[in-house]
């Protein structure tokens, strides 16, 4: 029988935001500082997330001051790594004739609308940011076929491009991890799998007799 490959990927907790309302130039000046902010007092995970950590011993995070502090919440008992390769893709600054004020959400939403259409001044594209979803991929599963089952503390849309590529080389799971605060979201494949990257469709391995350690 077959061993499991489990990769879980997490979103952070809630982040500090500021309660006034902005002006774009504001926004985007907010924006400069945004990886820097940690969570609000709070947020604090469910039981339920806490309980799909418990047993994995290799967790990632990026290097986002919320992504490392939901670690720290989630997994008291492990050192996490933190890589700015699974940073959250960048925000578009908006920039506008007119002063009126949005809140930070409401910002942030316009920001990622024109990201995804291919508008405002991106540092990262849509092609650019899958492309770093595979080498964050190529991380992942090279650890959960040495460990078993590991787990991504990381971000709402990088997240979800991860969870797309692990679906297209072969990985069960849903469609698009969970988005809201604490989500958690498995996916999984047989450990007989070869997974190939850079496009490439998987290939079955051929099974053999031994058993490995781990589940």
């Amino acid at each position: 029988m077959q061993r499991k490959c489990t990769i879980l990927l997490v979103r952070h907790g809630e982040p500090e935001s500021v309660a006034t309302r902005l002006t774009s130039h504001e926004f985007s000046t907010w924006l400069e500082t945004e990886r820097d902010r940690g969570l609000v007092a709070a947020s604090q995970p469910p039981d339920s997330t806490k309980r799909s950590l418990s047993e994995i011993q290799c967790v990632f995070t990026s290097d986002a001051s919320r992504s490392m502090q939901s670690a720290i919440l989630l997994a008291s008992g492990i050192t996490a790594i933190a890589n700015p390769l699974f940073q959250e893709v960048p925000l578009p600054r908006v920039f506008t004739v007119s002063n009126f004020r949005l809140s930070v959400q409401t910002w942030m939403i316009i920001a990622r609308i024109l990201w995804m259409l291919g508008h405002g001044d991106a540092p990262e594209s849509r092609a650019q940011a899958k492309l770093r979803a595979r080498d964050a991929v190529d991380v992942l599963v090279g650890d959960a076929h040495a460990y078993g089952a590991v787990a991504l503390v990381g971000h709402g849309v990088f997240n979800m491009l991860i969870g797309q590529e692990l679906r297209r080389r072969g990985w069960s799971g849903p469609s698009r991890p969970g988005v809201r605060y604490w989500d958690s979201t498995v996916y999984s494949c047989d450990i007989g799998t070869i997974f190939l990257s850079r496009g490439r469709r998987p290939q079955v391995a051929m099974q053999t007799n031994h058993t490995s350690d781990g589940g």
